[in-house]
């Protein structure tokens, strides 16, 4: 799973960036980074467990998908006057073999413009309402870039050393990826016209509630939006761990007057019963004519 965030410095606003080839550098540059420690890639674990010797211990084989280890990797190329770069994420959002703590990644203020926002590697612990979650800044406003090539650079080099210790923090755990679940996440007036049997299961933002439905069928859950995201739009995405039932629902808000060029992004942790899963199998929003925007989520405020 890939997920990739881009920006592109010095831009009029909301303009979409330039997408960055491989990462290349050259001779002054490499040797200027030489502090940067990359986690190496985890080597797939075996399909089946190995054979155990009579009177041996069982060793504890956890269900799950199996891939590679969750990390993030930073990466730039530049034109003739701007500096662009952009970070990927591989297998994000995922969640702790024991189902103790997800890991996402969060864009507080992803703004198109001038300043690159912040965006942060969020450990949240599971099921326990008192504990505080770790956050790792990636990058903030702090890490605006300008066409000055040597400050370029050293920007750069600190946003790679917080990577870095990001994925230090990943590489100390165990993890499988969260599934991404194939809701309508819009409020779709054509979706009302379908025949009960057709319509896709919806997870929407109702006033201050979050409401997974069948439209005109059936609420099949609802739970508060966060106390702290007084202004939530809508829903970005949704994603599952099916063993655990643990869902992970990201909103999106914005605090400017804009949501389209200044998005903020939040998540929250939610517990779904295998019937409301089941019924999301049975109901999946499918684009169908290719439409990318048939499931969501809203794009204009």
């Amino acid at each position: 799973m890939l997920r990739r965030i881009a920006f592109a410095l010095l831009l009029p606003a909301c303009m979409s960036p330039v997408e960055a080839d491989e990462l290349v550098l050259d001779e002054e540059e490499a040797s200027a980074h030489v502090e940067d420690r990359w986690i190496p890639d985890a080597p797939p674990r075996p399909s089946t467990p190995p054979a155990v010797e009579p009177g041996a211990e069982t060793p504890d084989v956890r269900a799950g998908p199996v891939g590679a280890a969750p990390r993030i990797v930073a990466a730039r190329s530049e034109d003739d006057t701007d500096c662009y770069w952009h970070l990927t994420t591989r297998e994000l959002p995922a969640i702790a073999e024991d189902g103790s703590v997800v890991a996402v990644t969060e864009a507080h203020v992803q703004q198109m413009s001038m300043f690159p926002g912040e965006r942060d590697l969020v450990l949240a612990p599971v099921g326990d309402a008192t504990a505080t979650a770790t956050r790792l800044v990636l990058y903030d406003d702090g890490d605006a870039i300008d066409a000055d090539e040597a400050q370029c650079r050293k920007t750069l080099r600190r946003i790679r050393r917080r990577v870095a210790t990001a994925n230090e923090a990943l590489a100390a755990r165990a993890w499988r990826p969260l599934e991404a679940l194939p809701v309508q996440r819009r409020l779709d007036e054509t979706t009302d016209g379908l025949p009960a049997s057709e319509r896709p299961v919806q997870v929407v933002v109702l006033g201050r509630e979050l409401v997974v439905r069948i439209p005109g069928v059936k609420v099949l859950a609802r739970a508060p939006v966060p106390d702290d995201l007084p202004r939530a739009r809508g829903v970005d995405a949704v994603d599952v761990d099916r063993q655990t039932g643990t869902v992970l629902v990201t909103y999106v808000y914005c605090d400017g007057e804009s949501c389209t060029c200044d998005p903020r992004y939040r998540t929250a942790i939610e517990h779904w019963a295998p019937e409301v899963l089941a019924e999301i199998d049975a109901r999946p929003c499918d684009p169908g004519d290719g439409d990318e925007n048939a499931c969501g989520p809203d794009t204009l405020f």
